[in-house]
């Protein structure tokens, strides 16, 4: 299934843990960072329903 297509700049997705603004790769903006928020992050991220062909956290 594909989705939109469409150039993306400066959209925010909100999620459980904090938010981010990106394009084709999602880049978060966060006051914390961790190897182990990363590894549980970037899955959920990738699969999430705003990206249909998954994307590059």
């Amino acid at each position: 299934m594909a989705g939109l297509s469409r150039e993306v700049m400066d959209e925010v997705l909100d999620l459980e843990k904090g938010s981010s603004i990106g394009n084709p790769h999602r880049v978060l903006s966060m006051d914390i960072i961790s190897e182990d928020l990363a590894k549980e992050l970037g899955p959920v991220i990738e699969n999430h329903p705003m990206f249909p062909n998954r994307i590059n956290v």
